[in-house]
């Protein structure tokens, strides 16, 4: 038996919100947020780029999406070039708690459900690594 991530498998059976809420706890992430055509985005745990790509489709806004599973960028970039929005969304593999951006890059930084599946630890890491990223007065919006 062969072993694959939990999202992994629920997106198989075709599961595409897989957060504890799932798309009325997106919809209440997104209207806090802030989105518009002139904002930097960073979603993180940014797993098929569902949210993203409605993001980039609604607001207009650029992403930079993050993810460990390479397996899960591999479909966010077909997602996203069926999209035809590769202008707008770039994904990278990259761990939350060593995100490779510069400081002050992103007037949003948008992470669902990852910090739920987190030792308490590793969401002390993660935060204080995406807090330097936002710019003054940016968002950090979590589920």
């Amino acid at each position: 038996m062969s072993k694959e991530a939990g999202h992994t498998f629920l997106a198989k059976l075709g599961k595409t919100r897989l957060r504890p809420g799932g798309k009325a706890a997106t919809d209440w992430l997104i209207q806090q947020g802030a989105f518009s055509q002139d904002k930097q985005v960073l979603e993180v745990a940014c797993n098929m780029c569902t949210t993203s790509i409605y993001l980039a489709h609604t607001y207009g806004c650029h992403i930079q999406g993050v993810d460990i599973n390479k397996k899960a960028l591999e479909k966010a970039q077909e997602n996203i070039s069926a999209a035809g929005l590769e202008s707008y969304i770039q994904v990278q593999q990259a761990n939350a708690v060593k995100l490779p951006f510069d400081d002050n890059q992103f007037d949003i930084v948008l992470n669902e459900a990852m910090l739920t599946m987190l030792p308490i630890a590793i969401k002390e890491k993660s935060i204080t690594r995406v807090l330097p990223s936002l710019k003054a007065w940016g968002y950090l919006v979590n589920t």
